[in-house]
């Protein structure tokens, strides 16, 4: 039997290579979205800050109420100050927080 020079035409080896490049690329995508959607890479669940409650005062300032790791903090911010900070304890349950007359 006589062996021929069986080397693919450039075309055919790009063709190859783009082929197999893209079942590569397409295989990491598959890969990756399975990842994310069973959740690996990410953090713990559970968040450590909340924002309760928000009110504007102005354009520029507003007060804030927000709760890390179950201590409730209430922020004044405005542009170009540093926020001030108010610790408060946790509302009770049936507390009344409506303002006093």
């Amino acid at each position: 039997m006589l062996l021929l020079d069986a080397s693919p035409s450039p075309a055919a080896a790009l063709l190859r290579t783009v082929l197999g490049l893209a079942f590569v690329l397409a295989l990491a995508v598959l890969v990756l979205r399975l990842l994310a959607k069973a959740g690996v890479g990410r953090g713990p669940t559970g968040r450590r800050l909340e924002v309760i409650e928000r009110l504007p005062l102005d354009g520029q300032s507003a007060v804030v109420i927000v709760r890390v790791d179950g201590r409730e903090l209430v922020l004044g911010t405005s542009a170009g100050a540093a926020p001030s900070v108010l610790d408060r304890p946790p509302p009770t349950s049936g507390e009344d927080l409506s303002p006093e007359v």
